[in-house]
């Protein structure tokens, strides 16, 4: 029986065990396809009103752990990862700018601040502004070989010094690890 294809893509004349043996070879196979598979998460979340604030005009270069952590022991060394990271129900007052760090440890080693990775502006003088925040990244760890990885979430502020920024007032702060293949 022919073999064809018509003008929707569909193949007619193959039946199952159709093609001859030797017809298909290991080179017309794609033989490294990636997918992404994702092996493992973990999450690390506070809820509630935090207890955690940062007054005064320190800026985006002073940032104050948030309590808000989460550490994965990787089912492989070479893996990389995907660092999710979102804020529900901030609130930034008097025209200050707020934000977010992301903290790493490789190997249990110390925690180094990989950047700022969400920050907002409040223009009001005299009100609060009430909003969410998040950010996500590929994270390649600078080891040849990871045995553990934390990421803690440290908050900053240039609020004047007659008020606070608050960094959960009733909505969560969330820091999630996938480990993706290489």
């Amino acid at each position: 029986m022919a073999i064809t294809l018509n003008g929707s893509g569909t193949v007619t004349g193959i039946s199952a065990g159709g093609l001859p043996d030797g017809i298909i070879q290991s080179a017309d196979l794609a033989s490294s396809i990636n997918l992404g598979l994702v092996k493992k998460v973990v999450t690390g979340t506070a809820t509630g009103d935090m207890t955690t604030s940062i007054t005064g005009t320190g800026g985006i270069n002073s940032a104050a752990y948030l309590g808000v952590q989460a550490t994965i022991t990787p089912v492989d060394s070479s893996s990389n990862f995907l660092l999710i990271f979102s804020a529900g129900h901030l609130i930034c007052n008097q025209a200050s700018q707020m934000g977010f760090r992301l903290y790493a440890s490789e190997n249990s080693g110390t925690y180094a601040d990989i950047g700022v990775k969400s920050h907002t502006v409040a223009y009001s003088q005299s009100q609060q502004t009430q909003l969410s925040l998040g950010c996500h990244m590929l994270y390649e760890p600078s080891a040849s070989s990871i045995t553990s990885l934390g990421i803690r979430v440290y908050g900053w502020s240039s609020v004047p010094g007659y008020s606070t920024n608050y960094y959960n007032n009733g909505g969560a702060v969330t820091v999630t690890i996938l480990e993706v293949e290489s």
